[in-house]
């Protein structure tokens, strides 16, 4: 009887429990299965999930560069020098204008109907000279008759070929040349050319022998660069459209160029207010290819000069430029990729 029972309270819980039963086996054995999965797995993250990598290659931008900059200059001014009469009497005719230049060869002033012709020496004229007078001041005047385009030698005797060039200096319409060379018919200056900075004089105004005519200097002579960087090729400078080849050693002495650059609204402000900096605008008379790297790509920087990996290759680079953490390079073989990641102290490429 007893068995029975028992039998029959088997099948009823049988009916009863199974199927959850079974649900329950299987939630346990899929948890089991998805644990022993993720233990067993090979550690794998997507790669947008990964950290970046401390060493990589780029790809470089080849570019044409003219190098152009802008250098701080300093100049240099010629000395202030008065003009001095050779002779007295009235002032007739003056062809002293401020800032227009006079040249050796040239009259410039007429007192009492004699002309007075500006005469460069390098040694200065300090007496009359008449044929057959010999000296350092004749070789002086005669070199400076050949400059002027007579056909005289430097002999240092003034004979008749260089008595006659001093008469052809003067004007043809005045009834006083001669054979001879006056000094009241000269007046000295110090170069070749100069420019005239002031006027002292009116026509009609009396003259006295030693008064100043005219005053000169105070011109710019010559500007040059305070921090020459030509180690990239021969540079230009330019300034109110003219253009001129700076020497090695950073100086410019072009006179159209520095009358150019005079004339600039920076430079007449400086003359109004020295304590300013003056600057000179630049570029290469040949440009240059260059690559566009990023700045982490160089190493053992100095100064323009650094090294870099390219192609898998350390390299010597010239560093021509930078903007917005690109830095502009130029070597003897230009790159295709640079490499950027950590460099040590040892690695060199110089």
């Amino acid at each position: 009887m007893k068995t029975k029972r028992k039998i029959k309270r088997a099948k009823f819980l049988s009916q009863k429990w199974s199927p959850r039963v079974g649900f329950l086996v299987f939630i346990a054995a899929l948890g089991v299965g998805v644990i022993l999965g993720l233990l067993l797995a090979p550690n794998t993250k997507p790669e947008s999930l990964k950290p970046p990598s401390n060493v990589y290659d780029v790809s470089v931008l080849t570019r044409e560069s003219d190098g152009a900059r802008v250098d701080k200059v300093s100049v240099t001014l010629s000395p202030e020098r008065d003009l001095l009469s050779p002779d007295s009497g009235v002032l007739v005719r003056s062809e002293c204008t401020p800032g227009v230049s006079i040249r050796s060869g040239e009259p410039i002033f007429t007192i009492d109907n004699e002309s007075i012709v500006a005469l460069y020496t390098d040694l200065p004229l300090w007496r009359d000279l008449n044929s057959g007078d010999t000296g350092e001041d004749v070789s002086s005047l005669q070199r400076e008759l050949i400059r002027l385009g007579f056909n005289i030698i430097e002999s240092g005797r003034f004979d008749f070929r260089t008595s006659e060039a001093v008469r052809k200096l003067i004007p043809s319409h005045d009834n006083s040349r001669q054979y001879a060379l006056q000094l009241s018919r000269f007046i000295w200056l110090p170069s070749p050319e100069l420019t005239i900075s002031s006027c002292a004089n009116s026509i009609g105004d009396l003259i006295s022998v030693g008064q100043s005519l005219a005053t000169s200097g105070n011109q710019l002579t010559s500007i040059k660069l305070t921090e020459n960087n030509q180690g990239d090729g021969s540079r230009v400078v330019t300034a109110g459209g003219i253009e001129s080849e700076l020497t090695e050693n950073g100086t410019i002495t072009d006179r159209a160029f520095l009358d150019a650059y005079s004339e600039t609204p920076e430079f007449i402000q400086w003359r109004a207010n020295q304590s300013q900096g003056l600057t000179v605008k630049s570029h290469l008379k040949t440009p240059i290819h260059s690559v566009t790297v990023p700045s982490s790509a160089l190493f053992m920087v100095d100064g323009r000069y650094a090294c870099i990996i390219g192609n898998g290759k350390s390299l010597a680079v010239t560093i021509i430029g930078s903007e917005l953490g690109k830095t502009f390079v130029t070597a003897d073989n230009l790159p295709s990729q640079v490499s950027i990641r950590p460099f040590s102290d040892e690695e060199k490429c110089r």
